[in-house]
């Protein structure tokens, strides 16, 4: 690999080794660059199907992210989006323009008041 730049090994591997396995972090290889870590809380109300959620990036092109949904009535963990099954009465997706990452709520019912906990990880990185 050379003798520049960082390099970060797994516990108990030498620095020497080059098995990218072993590697934890190079500065030789590219990385993802962060640019935000954002949340916000999407109602859905009685009666409604549907909903969304944007969050602004201002970055100008469509950014490589990652959102996660937290469903209040249910449990403390994030699910990373896209999240459904088929068939399933909920769906979620997150996408992104050149301004937002934009996270939808679909349900075929919706009896009662239901939020939904977004989190959204918007990197610098274009994607291609």
């Amino acid at each position: 690999m050379g003798n520049w730049g960082i390099k970060v090994m797994k516990e108990g591997y030498s620095i020497n080794d080059t098995d990218i396995r072993n590697i934890l972090l190079s500065s030789k290889y590219n990385m993802l660059k962060y640019h935000i870590d954002t949340t916000g809380n999407l109602t859905v109300t009685s009666g409604n199907t549907s909903g969304s959620i944007n969050f602004s990036h201002s970055l100008g092109y469509i950014p490589i992210f990652l959102a996660y949904v937290q469903h209040s009535w249910v449990e403390s963990v994030e699910r990373e989006l896209p999240f459904g099954r088929s068939p399933q009465p909920l769906i979620e997706t997150a996408y992104a323009d050149s301004t937002n990452v934009t996270c939808r709520v679909n349900m075929t019912a919706q009896p009662a008041d239901k939020t939904f906990t977004f989190r959204v990880i918007i990197f610098k990185d274009k994607i291609l």
